[in-house]
């Protein structure tokens, strides 16, 4: 899949179509144009397309331009290349939401106790009360639209041992 390229000024590229067709004698000035350009900023395809010629050689044109004949290219024309115009990148980033701060060091007191549950655990204990609390937690936070693996970091567990609880809990419910 190619990208789209920005054209060359169409100056530019007359430039280098007459020093192209004014034969051996000028390829020292069109390699350092060619040079002079892919400094400025330009695409090799940018560069390589007024003249119908691949990335690969214009790529070879850049590479052998003798630097003197870059320098006396500057000199003759007075002006350098003008650069290309560049659109700011513009990176998207998608903004979870997330526990709040004042609830999260309950949440890693209730999933501290929860772990305690054994199957001979009185269902009337303290610790199946908080159980079922970080377990309807869990599914508002979800509900919410908060990551597993976000709620796992804040109370100190794998994205997998949230997702298993929810399960279990879900399984329990539907029973």
């Amino acid at each position: 899949m190619s990208r789209p390229t920005q054209d060359l000024p169409d100056a530019e590229a007359q430039k280098l179509r007459e020093l192209r067709e004014a034969g051996p004698n000028s390829l020292p000035q069109l390699r350092a144009r060619v040079a002079l350009l892919r400094e400025a900023g330009w695409s090799l395809a940018a560069v390589g397309k007024p003249l119908g010629a691949n990335r690969s050689t214009t790529r070879m044109w850049q590479t052998s331009a003798k630097p003197e004949d870059v320098l006396a290219a500057t000199f003759e024309t007075g002006t350098k290349p003008v650069s290309p115009e560049r659109r700011a990148s513009v990176k998207v980033v998608r903004l979870y939401p997330d526990v709040p701060e004042d609830e999260r060091d309950e949440l890693v007191k209730l999933a501290t106790s929860a772990r305690r549950i054994r199957g001979w655990t009185p269902p009337d204990s303290e610790a199946r009360r908080d159980a079922s609390e970080f377990e309807r937690r869990l599914r508002e936070y979800n509900a919410r639209g908060v990551p597993l693996k976000r709620m796992a970091e804040h109370i100190g567990v794998t994205h997998r041992a949230i997702a298993a609880r929810l399960e279990r809990s879900d399984v329990k419910a539907s029973a």
